[in-house]
């Protein structure tokens, strides 16, 4: 399959911190052989805006804290400077869509260089995968919110999430 991303030196790789979901967590799991906390972690959430659904309320002592699944490190924990994503085929699925939108429009923040930006601008992500991702990003919502109900520790979220 042609993917734009073959022209491009992963600035999307290098400046954002990529969050995922279980879903995500399990499928590169499943393609790597690595245990989730090998290349995932509950980040402390300290953006400006997020997705309130993905957000987990952990308990530290008395306090709450807040955070996201993300892959660990910036740059990705899978992107290779010289070779790009070392995960290409199992990737998360914020990533395959990126830099559209869940709606498939090309999105006004896009790191895309100029030509891997016009390739993605003459091309949309399929119906099948965002209706996917959709589909991914609701139920990850849930699991989330689930999670959030049994205030847990930190590592006792990520481990539930992960499982």
């Amino acid at each position: 399959m042609f993917s734009p991303c073959k022209f491009c030196d992963g600035n999307c790789c290098i400046s954002f911190v990529i969050t995922v979901t279980s879903f995500d967590v399990k499928r590169i799991s499943k393609a790597t052989g690595l245990r989730a906390e090998e290349f995932a972690e509950l980040r402390l959430l300290d953006l400006l805006s997020f997705d309130d659904d993905q957000v987990i309320e952990t308990k530290n002592g008395k306090y709450k804290e807040y955070y996201v699944l993300a892959l660990k490190s910036h740059p990705c924990y899978f992107f290779d400077s010289k070779k790009g994503c070392k995960i290409h085929e199992s990737k998360p699925l914020a990533c395959r869509i990126y830099p559209h939108d869940e709606r498939g429009n090309f999105g006004r923040r896009a790191f895309c260089q100029f030509l891997p930006s016009l390739f993605f601008r003459l091309s949309r992500p399929s119906k099948k995968l965002l209706a996917k991702y959709e589909k991914e990003k609701k139920a990850y919502a849930a699991l989330v919110k689930k999670c959030n109900k049994k205030n847990m520790t930190r590592d006792a979220a990520f481990a539930f999430l992960t499982r």
